[in-house]
């Protein structure tokens, strides 16, 4: 069943059917959230608050086929609260952690060097202007289209190819300086 049509009965009674739309998208809200704020648990409040506010607001949601970006949109509103709240954007490394412990001797030292370029590529990140990281984020941990992210950002589609662009430019050049590239 396609989104809108789920949406029009959701809109006209049928309330159970908001679990298949958590079902179909948690996973993607979680991933954006967690890597918007580097904390498994600020991830699922995040992600609980954009289902919330999913729910308090069907009602008057008016289906554009951009549903996928409606949900990306209020992901980015609470995890933008959430940090602000926490006062601090620290990427934290609990879950990297949680697999290293997880793993075989064999293979946790090529799983190690692949986290430490992560942890470092993360660490450029975070020296990212927010709207350029949030572009990166979308763009390539999330799998969204330049229009999608311009949906979910707010603003115009010239300004987010130019925004990912200006972030990538950057994050070589931050890379480059830890010599990674």
């Amino acid at each position: 069943m396609k989104d809108g049509e789920i949406i029009t009965r959701i809109q006209q009674g049928e309330r159970e059917l908001l679990n298949i739309l958590i079902e179909r998208y948690y996973d993607h809200i979680y991933r954006f959230c967690f890597y918007k704020t580097g904390n498994r648990e600020s991830a699922q409040d995040c992600a609980q608050e954009t289902f919330l506010r999913m729910i308090r607001y069907i009602d008057v949601y008016v289906e554009k086929g951009r549903f996928k970006a409606y949900l990306f949109q209020i992901a980015c509103s609470a995890c933008s609260d959430s940090l602000r709240r926490r006062g601090d954007d620290v990427l934290e490394e609990e879950a990297v952690r949680e697999k290293i412990d997880r793993l075989s001797d064999e293979r946790e030292s090529r799983f190690v060097e692949k986290v430490e370029t992560a942890e470092l590529v993360k660490a450029a990140l975070k020296q990212l202007p927010e709207s350029q990281r949030d572009a990166i984020i979308l763009r390539f941990y999330s799998d969204m289209k330049l229009r999608e992210i311009a949906r979910i950002t707010g603003v115009s589609l010239p300004t987010a190819k130019a925004r990912l662009k200006r972030g990538k430019e950057n994050l070589k050049e931050i890379l480059e300086k830890e010599e990674l590239l």
